[in-house]
């Protein structure tokens, strides 16, 4: 099975007007749901009963991790958290209060990479996406869909969901910020977006 690439140029962070290289970046088909999951195990498992057991177990391994503790999962890999806080001189210049949870670590055995390269890498005719190839109707379905399962969605994240590039997707998510959908949090690195109370339709 093909996993599809486009080139893309890396950021001129001087601004030199000199073109800069080039580097393969895949380009997203779409998001597999959980009912595409089962077509392709082939098992008998019926979607309600798979989803009880993946919701269970999402629940035992954040349990796990507020424990801090690492939670590996044979065959998968393992996860724990990554904290963010604040730069600081010395320990007394920061309290628990402003220490969070940034996001959550997922780091895949070696078996897992493996057989994600069993794929054919074949360049995408048609390239990466445009604003307009992932209207707003569906920027908007594709979110709500997203804040069902988390609290706050990263630029990253947008572009794996839509798949558009991260130039096109800034301008996105900038429309959306403008148009009452998301709230913009945290600054660079940190950036993320949450929901406000506009309806995501």
């Amino acid at each position: 099975m093909p996993i599809y690439y486009d080139l893309v140029r890396r950021p001129d962070p001087e601004n030199s007007g000199n073109p800069q290289p080039l580097f393969p970046r895949i380009v997203n088909k779409g998001t597999a749901e959980l009912k595409d999951l089962l077509d392709d195990m082939g098992t008998k498992v019926d979607e309600a009963t798979l989803l009880r057991v993946l919701m269970a177990l999402r629940e035992a391994v954040s349990t796990e991790l507020m424990r801090s503790r690492r939670v590996h999962i044979k065959g998968w890999g393992s996860f724990s958290l990554r904290l963010e806080g604040r730069l600081v001189e010395e320990p007394d210049d920061i309290h628990a209060q402003s220490v969070s949870v940034a996001d959550i670590n997922f780091r895949p055995e070696k078996a897992f990479v493996q057989a994600c390269r069993q794929g054919s890498i074949v360049r995408d005719s048609e390239g990466f996406r445009t604003s307009t190839d992932c209207s707003l109707a569906e920027q908007l379905a594709l979110l709500a869909t997203h804040f069902s399962n988390h609290v706050e969605l990263t630029t990253r994240q947008f572009c794996h969901l839509t798949g558009l590039a991260s130039t096109r997707a800034y301008q996105a998510l900038a429309e959306l910020v403008e148009g009452g959908y998301l709230r913009r949090m945290g600054q660079r690195a940190s950036t993320h977006y949450i929901r406000t109370d506009r309806p995501l339709e």
